[in-house]
């Protein structure tokens, strides 16, 4: 197996290319979006997921976005991170403040970076915890723009998010039965998760039509790469959708 370390310019948009699994030449790599939690980082986000794709036999190249607002260290310390980025304020009083800037930046890089960096596309996204949500966001946009930028998604430890708009978009995703733009998600949660309960992830996966839930974990607010179970579904799921994606 071979693994590229690659580093595009992030200057603007912070994409980079961190990590590629290369199993078979001719095989063409699955390209996956990944979104990291508050207070983290494109870099240790990296270090988190990639052995959930270690075990693979699709090719896969992970592109990672560092969240557009820094995280001062003290509030971070509360969520169990330490200071890194985000998609928007988990401060109580600030609930969902700074999502929009976030949103239209993504949206900008699924628009233009695909071409810039010599991707034709996407083809599925992975976030974690507050990454969970964006992708939740990021699904229903698809789904009103009726775009194709995401053809599966992946929400670990997610959640629908308190503030109003953000919640009454997810939860729109439920009245989107038989819309094609809603894509096929996996979802996977820890029964042990006291920052984000499992009964939140459970309610995000269920806006998403035909979602696969994984069954869940005993551990915590983790990207679980050691349960079987999950590393079964995992690959169960990516196997399926990476038939859907080579034969479009």
């Amino acid at each position: 197996m071979e693994k590229k370390f690659i580093r595009y310019d992030e200057q603007y948009t912070r994409l980079k290319l961190l990590y590629k699994n290369t199993f078979k030449k001719k095989q063409t790599a699955l390209k996956i979006l990944i979104l990291h939690g508050f207070g983290s980082t494109a870099e240790s986000c990296k270090e988190q997921i990639t052995p959930l794709f270690d075990s693979l036999n699709e090719t896969c190249e992970l592109h990672f976005v560092n969240g557009m607002h820094d995280v001062p260290q003290l509030l971070a310390l509360m969520f169990g991170s330490s200071a890194g980025n985000a998609w928007w304020s988990m401060n109580p009083s600030m609930q969902g403040e700074g999502y929009e800037e976030s949103l239209k930046q993504l949206i900008h890089i699924l628009e233009k970076e695909p071409k810039k960096n010599n991707i034709k596309h996407f083809d599925g996204i992975i976030g974690f915890s507050q990454g969970a949500a964006m992708v939740g966001m990021l699904i229903a946009e698809q789904a009103i723009r009726k775009k194709t930028w995401f053809k599966f998604a992946c929400c670990i430890s997610g959640f629908i998010p308190n503030n109003e708009r953000m919640a009454k978009k997810i939860n729109d995703l439920s009245s989107s039965k038989g819309n094609n733009n809603v894509c096929p998600s996996f979802h996977v949660f820890g029964l042990g998760d006291v920052i984000i309960q499992h009964e939140k992830s459970n309610n995000l996966a269920k806006q998403f039509e035909g979602s696969f839930i994984c069954k869940p974990h005993e551990g915590g607010h983790e990207i679980n790469v050691t349960n079987p179970n999950v590393l079964h579904a995992f690959q169960f799921f990516i196997r399926k959708v990476s038939k859907l994606c080579t034969s479009t």
